[in-house]
């Protein structure tokens, strides 16, 4: 989240995208789904032919209708930080004081197996999206378009992840970036 923006001002870029890209054939996962804005704002304008949110730390209304797991880039339990009162913060990085809580995490190929593309996808996961990368090889065909929350500095210092080789690869894959802010949205 941008500081001086509320959660919703700071996502308006990325409703826009989703209600512009998403097709009635499609099949929507929000990956770090929070409390669920985004697919909230999409599914209110758009039909869809299904969609997932994924969010370790469920909260609000929509909470029961996310699958509470964290995608990674393989199976097994993983300390995140949960922060209370700053829920967008939640990550397997404490970069907020957060409190531990071991969670169950497994890749978007495992979790997507059985669905059909075309898929479409939102990753917001605080700065683990070079690893959930790494666990949707598979599914990367069925993939048409993202959007992933980018941020190289705090990828490369303090997850100490390479943001250039996380880039590379999605290009590689055939997908072209478009936007220059903290969320690169692509498409094929």
């Amino acid at each position: 989240m941008t500081e001086g923006l509320t959660y919703e001002e700071s996502m308006k870029d990325v409703v826009e995208w989703a209600r512009k890209t998403v097709q009635p054939d499609d099949f929507w996962v929000d990956v770090g789904a929070n409390f669920g804005y985004i697919t909230f704002c999409l599914l209110m304008r758009n039909k869809v032919r299904g969609s997932m949110m994924i969010e370790p730390f469920p909260v609000g209304p929509l909470a029961n209708m996310m699958l509470p797991i964290a995608a990674l880039d393989e199976t097994k339990v993983v300390t995140m930080y949960e922060v209370k009162d700053f829920p967008e913060m939640n990550s397997v990085i404490d970069r907020r004081g957060g409190t531990p809580s071991q969670v169950p995490a497994t890749t978007l190929d495992e979790i997507l197996k059985d669905v059909e593309g075309p898929i479409v996808l939102k990753m917001d996961c605080e700065f683990i999206e070079p690893l959930i990368w790494k666990g949707m090889q598979k599914i990367l065909p069925k993939v048409r378009a993202m959007c992933i929350e980018y941020f190289p500095d705090i990828l490369e210092n303090d997850a100490k992840l390479d943001p250039r080789q996380f880039m590379a690869e999605i290009v590689a894959a055939g997908f072209k970036p478009e936007g220059t802010g903290y969320n690169i949205f692509f498409s094929r």
